[in-house]
């Protein structure tokens, strides 16, 4: 004869005083408020990111960004340093990463520098024979 397993089901809710955002995953203890869903709760703080995402998605559909200028590309050297900013060690990765991406940004302003220029003389090519295209 064997012995009766506890019936064990899984959810975010568990047990009523451990209440945790389902986002985050901070207890109930560490917030000021937990708004409460169908087996499932988020937090005032994940409530503030969501708003302020969705705040800034409608600001970017409603104002495009602008062309950027043609400027320099950063630095590998700031890049890496931006690289810093977000990941730990992996230090031959970011160089390369770095350098990578400041060749790509440069390949890219160069493009677009071509582009402008060609529109600016109104597609004037110089190397190709009047009357022939």
């Amino acid at each position: 004869m064997g012995v009766a397993q506890p019936h064990c089901e899984m959810t975010y809710r568990r047990e009523s005083n451990d209440r945790r955002c389902a986002f985050c995953g901070r207890p109930r203890q560490e917030v000021r408020k937990l708004v409460a869903g169908p087996n499932v709760y988020i937090c005032d703080r994940c409530v503030s990111v969501c708003r302020q995402l969705l705040t800034d998605e409608r600001r970017a559909r409603n104002n495009p960004t602008p062309e950027p200028e043609l400027s320099r590309p950063s630095k590998p050297k700031e890049i890496k340093e931006r690289l810093d900013e977000w990941v730990v060690g992996q230090e031959r990765a970011k160089r390369m990463l770095a350098v990578a991406v400041y060749n790509h940004l440069k390949r890219i302003a160069a493009a677009l520098g071509g582009d402008r220029r060609r529109a600016d003389q109104g597609e004037h090519h110089p190397h190709r024979a009047a009357g022939h295209r």
